[in-house]
């Protein structure tokens, strides 16, 4: 072989492996933006239904506040927050599926009753409006059973104590924070109603301007 054919194989075997490795990479680089997009934002909860005395409080409570500036949760969409994930793949979100089916189904449903108004974090600094949760030896079962199941499948969760509450509003700035407190002295110990749970609900959070849409991702009753 000659020395300028015997260049030439090199400069061919070169090319066949530089093409190989960018090829390899873009392949991995796909992969991972494709694992990227397909990631879903999750969280397990209770759906809660909003009955007479509930948005009678929540439209008293509008209007005590309607020059603050307060994002109110929409009563089509209340739930109470059980277990929040965060981003979970594909093959996570048929586990945590999974997971709520071996662990929850048929434990069976119990009533949780509504009482009384608080805040997050303080009168002086107030972060966010919650309907208070009576105590449910029943539903105290239930998250235990959800934390066990996600810490079986490798899903840790935050670490704080089980205190259950519904998110009423989130305080974007309060000018009047006396009268933000007379609405909680006002509220503070009325029971409100009585929620029958059922099932128990795996969503998907997806965030926009407009607001959170949250899609049932599955579904377990107890």
């Amino acid at each position: 072989m000659s020395l300028c054919a015997f260049s030439v194989v090199l400069c061919v075997i070169a090319f066949l492996r530089t093409n190989t490795e960018v090829h390899r990479g873009s392949t991995e680089f796909h992969r991972a933006i494709t694992n990227t997009l397909s990631m879903k934002r999750t969280f397990i909860a209770v759906k809660i239904e909003a009955g007479e005395k509930l948005k009678e409080m929540i439209s008293d409570l509008k209007k005590a506040l309607s020059n603050d500036l307060i994002k109110w949760v929409d009563i089509r969409k209340m739930h109470i927050t059980i277990a929040f994930i965060g981003d979970t793949g594909e093959e996570s979100v048929e586990m945590v599926s999974a997971m709520l089916q071996k662990w929850c189904s048929g434990s069976g449903s119990f009533a949780l009753t509504l009482s009384g108004l608080g805040l997050f974090k303080s009168i002086d600094s107030p972060r966010v409006i919650w309907a208070g949760i009576g105590n449910s030896e029943k539903f105290a079962a239930l998250y235990n059973n959800v934390k066990k199941g996600l810490e079986e499948i490798g899903i840790k969760t935050e670490e704080r104590s089980f205190n259950p509450h519904l998110t009423l509003g989130r305080i974007r700035m309060i000018k009047e924070k006396r009268i933000l407190e007379d609405m909680i002295i006002k509220y503070n110990s009325v029971p409100i109603q009585e929620v029958n749970i059922t099932e128990v609900v795996f969503f998907e959070s997806i965030l926009s301007q407009t607001g959170p849409t949250y899609l049932p991702i599955s579904s377990v009753k107890l």
